[in-house]
């Protein structure tokens, strides 16, 4: 065993032990410390470089919903910046653009919670220089920065710097990164006007999902790690 992946969503999750069956895969739920004890489980198990990997919101307006972003470094929440590993990015992007696949090289921002409105965003985006953001990357990041090995973080981007996402959408989310359904439906009912977005969500979540899914298998069997 070589790659430990950590995700935020099983839906995540399941997009990457579909293209590389096998993979060592631990979902988080979406909340950084599940995310750093994954990733130490990860190293425990034997894996030598981690990967973060999944969906993420846009914080560079220049950026579209399915846009693929491989950090070149991750922003901390306390300014810090954690660079992942140079070569490993090269072979990705080297794999992926023979494929026809192109991928961005930008830094990630890091989150403690889920920016919701786009005034939060613009913010990070301003004092960072950021093209998206997630609430996994900067641990995972540090687990392998502290043992040094290498780590990656590929992401799609799923909503747009401008978009403000409903206040409770995460609420739903369970500590096995899976969507309560029962509490999502009751809470669109009690919110019908976040219906449309909620539509446009889903609709982008399997477009990034897709072009993930395509950048992986580009990448071959463990995504590159050699």
């Amino acid at each position: 065993m070589k790659l430990g992946v950590v995700t935020g969503m099983s839906n995540e999750a399941d997009c990457f032990s579909r293209a590389l069956p096998g993979t060592r895969v631990l979902c988080s739920g979406a909340r950084p410390e599940q995310a750093r004890a994954a990733a130490r489980q990860l190293l425990d198990e034997g894996c030598i470089g981690l990967l973060s990997f999944g969906l993420a919101g846009g914080l560079d307006p220049a950026v579209r919903p399915g846009d693929v972003i491989l950090a070149e470094s991750v922003v901390t929440p306390d300014g810090r910046r954690l660079d992942t590993d140079q070569r490993w990015r090269r072979r990705v992007v080297g794999r992926a653009a023979r494929g026809g696949f192109g991928v961005s090289l930008a830094p990630v921002a890091a989150s403690d919670y889920p920016l919701i409105l786009p005034s939060e965003k613009a913010a990070l985006f301003a004092a960072t220089g950021a093209a998206s953001v997630d609430m996994e990357s900067h641990a995972v990041g540090q687990v392998a920065f502290d043992a040094g090995l290498p780590f990656l973080v590929l992401r799609a981007v799923l909503d747009p710097a401008t978009r403000t996402l409903p206040s409770w959408i995460m609420e739903t989310v369970g500590t096995d990164g899976r969507l309560d359904v029962v509490k999502a439906a009751i809470e669109a009912m009690c919110h019908p006007w976040d219906i449309p977005v909620l539509a446009l969500l889903g609709w982008e979540s399997g477009k990034a999902l897709k072009s993930l899914g395509q950048v992986i298998a580009l990448g071959g069997a463990g995504l590159g790690l050699d």
